[in-house]
């Protein structure tokens, strides 16, 4: 992932997936397709990314996506974009994650220099969280780069934790599919040893480096020089001063055992005026990355990964600044492998039988609460509002619509400060901002909120009248035209459930939390109920109209009008 610039989707572009509009592409990578998307119950905006199906072709790969998914949802951290839904065995398989708007870090700093003064060390102080987050929930990023970078205002936050673990195949291998991207490639993999925390370590050193400088520390040129003076730890930090040049030298070491440790690091980003007192431990031990693939045998020997330079014929990658889809190296296999440049013409290669794991349900649940609690809590809502426009008629029709009014206010301030956040990343002030315009948005809604209530209006008295010639009680026929009133709104407005959706879903959870909402809310309504037809209807503050003159009147239009 590389570009995470918010494109117009055209006609001929995916629209849809499972329960999400598409929006717009952010960005492409070897896994997949990132599109910005919408949830059509909730209205909330993620980074919805639809997987190759070289990548997830069979079953078995969707059975350890969805492993890893469980895994990875447990990373939890303000510098991570987290995973909020997937689906491994949709038509389309996705995983969603935070949408975080802003530019990448190659972008910003291609666009606006260096990272200077202060924001160095709260940059990488940041991005360190950020990987021991995910070494905390027992992850390894294993793509750390500048381009898998989102700078939200001054704040860095890694995405594309930990998927790569499921292109970590061998099967995927065979077929061209490279694991990470080099100048931020950690050189222990080149060899084909298994990742590691250090090699987070070293790409986190690299992808700072990166910032620091305005260019990549490993140089440009063809991917197998740059992958080369990796190796060899040939890197140029000239432009860094300091300690900074001593501890990202220290973790750029090619030996993993000679690099800092991630806490000995964020201890020591906390207080930068400290001169570096070198690595007093070290990071050597493996962590149990989320679930492991099939067990080789105890006597394995691994062997490196050979790469065929003729493979790709005679065109050489070129490697500038940070590029989006570049030569990368995963962890070996048991056997040695000729890695050949991936063809997108070719079918995924067959299925092998991996040992050790048997197949989870296809109808696990991965999505964060089910549609029909939210459909209730939204049924019980309006149920009260309806009762109080059975009792107070006046009052309520009132209320309803400054309500349809402040909801479409609300959409429209919503929809600009995302916009302004895309442009410009998330700001400290942007809450006083909102605020500050507010009026200007109550003002721009009033348009569209006065099409929205003529035309659900309509349609609630039309029903109004229906009911009345049937002779209903007043009370019915003014709770029904309410219903009516707002299920209208609620179908003819996008606006109105973006707004609302989120408040149903603030009251569901994947536990129980969501049965006491509706049957607090159940109660309430029907409390509601039984006061309107037990005092009958107030049509306060219109204290000359009694309640039974206007039922009269219709129904001798209609006795007429027959």
């Amino acid at each position: 992932m590389t570009d995470l610039r918010p494109g117009r989707a055209s006609g001929d572009e995916l629209m849809r997936v499972g329960a999400y509009e598409i929006l717009s592409k952010l960005g492409e990578g070897g896994m997949g397709v990132v599109h910005l998307a919408r949830h059509e119950e909730t209205g909330e905006r993620v980074a919805l990314k639809v997987l190759r199906t070289h990548v997830v072709g069979d079953e078995e790969t969707r059975a350890r996506l969805e492993r890893e998914v469980r895994s990875l949802r447990q990373v939890r951290s303000p510098w991570i974009a987290e995973i909020v839904d997937a689906d491994p065995y949709a038509d389309l398989p996705f995983v969603a994650t935070r949408y975080v708007p802003g530019p990448t870090l190659h972008d910003r700093i291609k666009d606006d220099g260096p990272v200077v003064g202060e924001d160095r060390f709260w940059l990488a102080r940041c991005l360190a969280g950020g990987v021991a987050a995910c070494h905390d929930a027992g992850v390894l990023h294993r793509d750390v780069k500048p381009s898998n970078v989102v700078m939200e205002g001054r704040t860095p936050v890694l995405i594309d934790f930990g998927l790569a673990r499921v292109a970590d195949d061998p099967k995927i291998t065979l077929t061209g599919w490279l694991v990470g991207t080099p100048g931020y490639l950690a050189p222990e993999i080149l060899e084909g040893t298994p990742s590691s925390p250090a090699s987070d370590v070293h790409s986190w050193a690299a992808t700072t480096a990166f910032a620091l400088l305005g260019r990549p520390p490993f140089g440009t040129g063809p991917s197998m020089a740059v992958l080369d003076r990796v190796r060899r730890g040939q890197h140029d930090l000239d432009g860094i001063e300091g300690s900074m040049r001593e501890v990202l030298t220290a973790a750029l070491a090619t030996d993993p055992a000679d690099r800092p440790g991630l806490e000995e690091l964020r201890e020591w980003l906390m207080e930068p005026e400290v001169p570096w007192s070198g690595a007093d431990s070290t990071v050597t031990k493996v962590l149990p990355v989320t679930m492991p693939l099939a067990a080789a045998p105890a006597d394995a020997e691994l062997k490196p990964t050979l790469v065929d330079p003729d493979a790709a014929g005679d065109a050489v990658t070129e490697v500038e600044e940070v590029p989006p889809t570049a030569v990368t190296v995963a962890d070996a296999p048991a056997e040695p492998v000729v890695v050949r440049r991936f063809d997108p013409q070719a079918p995924p290669p067959a299925p092998s039988p991996e040992p050790g794991w048997s197949p989870p349900s296809k109808h696990a649940n991965l999505k964060r609460w089910p549609g029909p609690m939210h459909f209730l809590i939204l049924v019980a809502l309006a149920a009260i509002l309806a009762g109080v426009v059975a009792a107070y008629p006046f009052l309520g029709a009132t209320l309803l619509g400054l309500g349809v009014w402040l909801l479409r206010a609300v959409s429209l301030a919503a929809d600009h400060l995302s916009k302004r956040r895309e442009a410009r990343g998330r700001k400290w002030y942007d809450g006083l901002w909102a605020l500050v315009r507010s009026p200007w948005d109550l003002v721009r809604a009033i348009p569209g909120t006065a099409a929205l209530t003529a035309l659900t209006g309509v349609i609630a008295a039309a029903v109004a009248v229906g009911c009345l010639a049937l002779e209903l009680p007043l009370t019915v026929v003014l709770y029904v035209a309410a219903m009516v009133f707002m299920s209208a709104a609620w179908l003819a407005s996008q606006r109105v459930r973006d707004t609302v959706g989120p408040v149903a879903r603030a009251a569901s959870s994947p536990s129980q939390r969501w049965v006491v909402a509706v049957v607090g809310l159940a109660i309430i309504a029907a409390a509601v109920g039984w006061y309107a037809a037990q005092m009958g209807v107030s049509w306060v503050p219109l204290d000359d109209v009694r309640s039974g003159q206007l039922p009269g009147v219709v129904r001798d239009v209609l006795r007429r009008a027959r």
